[in-house]
């Protein structure tokens, strides 16, 4: 999804539009999309679930202390979640609908955010289809 067809001024959700890929710390930085006035928006069907993956670029941070990298908003329980760089963590798990808001400020190191839709179904995953939150 290029960055450039969109106005990340209007202050809306930008919504992915493949059932896999990446999110980029880099892109946000340059364009401003993801943010937090407009954030990536991750949309499937009821029932389906999407997993996040952080893939850091960044030093380790011994001290394991939280730089925050983006906050993720379950859409269906409206709990925020941060995404700390610099320490090792499992892949996140949310439920069909999430908002990501990339934080940029103060970063020195770039990361991707990788997701991927999934619903169990006899014990396989099965990709899921992405539905439009809006049309622009």
């Amino acid at each position: 999804m290029p960055p450039q067809l969109y106005d990340c001024s209007l202050s809306q959700p930008i919504l992915v539009t493949e059932p896999r890929g990446n999110i980029s710390s880099f892109v946000t930085d340059e364009t401003g999309c993801g943010g937090s006035q407009n954030p990536w928006r991750i949309q499937a069907s009821a029932g389906q679930s999407i997993k996040l993956t952080l893939l850091d670029f960044g030093p380790a941070d011994p001290a394991e202390h939280c730089k925050v990298y983006a906050i993720v908003k379950d859409l269906d329980t409206a709990k925020p979640d941060t995404i700390c760089g610099g320490v090792l963590r499992d892949p996140d798990v949310y439920s069909h609908a999430v908002d990501i808001r990339i934080i940029t400020r103060d970063q020195t190191a770039h990361f991707l955010l990788q997701y991927e839709g999934e619903c169990l179904q006899g014990g396989v995953n099965v990709t899921f289809i992405v539905l439009p939150a809006f049309k622009m």
